[in-house]
C-alpha cells in the first residue's frame, strides 16, 4: 500500500507542476514581435486543476 500512496502522490505532483506551467502559458506572450496570448479560459482551468493536484499531493503524503 505504502508504493501506491508513493506513486499517486508523485503523479499529482508531476501534474500540479505541469498544469501551472501551462496555466502561465496560456497567457503569455507579448514581447519581441510575439502576439498576446490572452486565453484566460485556460489559464483559469489549469490553475484549478494544478491547486488542486498539488493539494492532493499533498493529502496522499504519509510520514514515517
Amino acid at each position: 500500500m505504502k508504493e501506491r500512496e508513493d506513486l499517486m502522490s508523485t503523479f499529482f505532483g508531476t501534474v500540479g507542476i505541469f498544469s501551472l506551467v501551462l496555466a502561465v502559458g496560456c497567457i503569455d506572450g507579448g514581447y519581441n514581435g510575439v502576439p498576446v496570448n490572452d486565453n484566460w479560459l485556460g489559464f483559469f482551468a489549469f490553475t484549478v486543476l494544478g491547486l488542486s493536484s498539488m493539494l492532493a499531493c499533498l493529502v496522499t503524503q504519509k510520514g514515517d
